[in-house]
């Protein structure tokens, strides 16, 4: 492998404007993380005691010109003079990036920090009472996809929970654009002394629900009804309220798929779970024990092998890491690191196991840390030994006094190519503040390998400025115009698409604001899927627009 390339960040403070609101305000150089095949491997977002927020990406890539390089970049500014509360990472418009919200309790209002591929927007979310303590605010989905009047593919957003002092569940449920509406979700006992409250759907209908343990040992649960934003409160089993649960956590598909579990740890070393089945009926069951003399720390639930499941990791106070698999209980060794910290768990890293030196087609989760020189290391499992291999993968200046840590993928180029058999579909996402795109093609006869067809995508924003062209090729015997096919999805803003030239079919959905498809004269059939808004088809007879 190449080489690693550590990169620091190289901060500098920034004077903020005061407003009557919250101060937060956006960098002027906002240009986000990008690699040329999407998304990196693994990101970590984090904040600094100056209000800077910041991003790092690291690749496992096995394009050389990537491989093991480090990319940091200025993600957005928040107020270093607000204290801020209930920092938390969500998809808040539907756009398959996190985006960040936080609370500012001197004004009760959310501010939410929207990741645009290409840069980020900073708005007021909502406003929530200042008169009252919030505990337990989470990030959850609310409802099943379609059930809110989301338009286009943006059915998977991030909404925001939390109870009151008085013991109202209330939520700020996303419009789609950075702002949320809130809504009374319903009431629990203020006096009943509630802890280990977790965010899982129980009963598989696609929304969240709010399960939490009260003092007497009982666990209860908001239930969502399903098609609508309703829920109902549910007794869902017990715990002994003296057995000094610890490290309770939500372990994804644990007993099997499509189930979620609940597990803790009892102050004897048993793990208990809470075993929901699809109707959202819990069974208690044992699953094992670890000796508590361990000491364990950094305990989370991760998908290490890439199976879809979850398993429960945890590490020793000497650094030896074990992990708990439901179907091969009791427990497994997988290897030996410093004691960590700062752990956070990396989902679907796509090329992690490209560090063993094997082509190995997998989706696995990494456990990242930072030691206390601020370098950062990945811990993946190798899929031969099943030991965990560490790798460095960047560093932070520590001085910078770091908060509001998280794994968090921000970045993704806004175009980018899918090729399946002999099928090139170029996927191409609007930027928030609209975006113009143009199409064009050529064929290039080769004297050897026959036609080769090139389509260059020229993509810009013109209220920020950025534009840029992305060509991609086909290879050689993937000539015919029906070979490629152009999605094209908006993202809030006033989007213009253009396929130009005779290519393939083109596909655009709108998602707010008046966009347009121009398909004139272009051989194929065009699809526009207006969202709200005016949208505009410009094309052939046999184009369609769906409103």
């Amino acid at each position: 492998m190449k080489s690693l390339v550590v990169a620091f960040l190289s901060l500098r403070s920034r004077k903020s404007r005061h407003r009557s609101c919250a101060v937060v305000e956006a960098l002027e150089d906002r240009t986000l993380l990008t690699t040329a095949v999407g998304t990196h491997d693994i990101e970590v977002v984090g904040r600094t005691a100056n209000g800077g927020w910041w991003a790092s990406g690291y690749d496992f890539s096995q394009d050389p010109s990537v491989q093991g390089t480090v990319e940091n970049a200025a993600f957005a500014v928040w107020s270093a003079d607000v204290d801020w509360q209930h920092v938390r990472f969500g998809d808040y418009d539907g756009d398959g990036l996190k985006d960040v919200a936080g609370f500012d309790p001197s004004t009760g209002y959310w501010w939410t920090t929207l990741s645009d591929m290409i840069g980020s927007t900073t708005v007021v979310g909502t406003r929530w009472s200042t008169a009252t303590t919030w505990t337990d605010v989470g990030v959850v989905d609310l409802a099943p996809g379609g059930d809110r009047g989301d338009q286009g593919h943006f059915t998977n957003k991030s909404d925001l929970v939390g109870r009151s002092a008085d013991g109202g569940w209330w939520a700020a449920v996303v419009n789609g654009d950075g702002t949320f509406t809130n809504a009374f979700l319903g009431h629990w006992s203020p006096n009943a002394g509630w802890r280990d409250t977790q965010f899982l759907d129980i009963n598989n209908d696609g929304a969240t629900d709010i399960v939490s343990r009260n003092a007497a040992g009982g666990w209860w649960g908001l239930v969502s009804r399903g098609a609508v934003i309703a829920y109902d409160t549910v007794r869902l089993g017990g715990w002994s309220p003296t057995a000094g649960w610890q490290d309770t956590l939500v372990a994804q598909n644990f007993f099997r798929d499509g189930d979620d579990a609940i597990l803790g740890r009892a102050s004897d070393g048993a793990w208990w779970a809470l075993d929901f089945a699809a109707d959202g009926s819990a069974t208690n069951r044992y699953v094992t024990s670890w000796n508590e003399a361990a000491d364990w720390t950094n305990v989370v639930a991760a998908d290490l092998d890439g199976d879809g499941r979850d398993e429960v990791v945890g590490q020793t106070a000497d650094g030896e890491w074990w992990r708990i698999v439901a179907a091969t209980a009791p427990s497994e060794f997988i290897g030996w690191e410093p004691p960590a910290n700062n752990v956070r768990v990396s989902h679907d890293v796509t090329n992690a196991l490209y560090v063993t030196h094997r082509a190995f087609d997998a989706v696995v989760d990494a456990i990242l840390s930072r030691d206390d020189s601020g370098y950062w290391w990945a811990s993946v499992l190798a899929p031969d030994t099943k030991q965990f291999q560490r790798t460095l993968v960047g560093a932070w200046d520590e001085s910078a006094g770091w908060r509001d840590v998280a794994a968090a993928r921000v970045s993704r180029v806004p175009v980018w190519e899918v090729q399946t058999g002999t099928l090139h579909t170029v996927k191409i996402f609007g930027h928030r503040a609209g975006t113009t795109v143009t199409v064009e093609g050529r064929v290039d006869w080769l004297p050897v390998s026959g036609a080769m067809h090139t389509v260059t995508v020229h993509y810009a924003v013109p209220t920020t400025g950025f534009s840029r062209d992305y060509t991609f090729t086909a290879f050689p015997g993937k000539v015919s115009f029906a070979s490629w096919q152009f999605e094209f999805t908006g993202h809030i803003g006033n989007d213009d698409y253009r396929p130009i030239t005779a290519l393939g079919p083109s596909i655009a959905h709108g998602n707010a604001g008046n966009d347009t498809l121009d398909g004139r004269n272009n051989g194929s059939m065009d699809q526009l899927f207006g969202g709200d808004g005016l949208d505009v088809l410009l094309g052939d007879p046999e184009d369609v627009l769906v409103q």
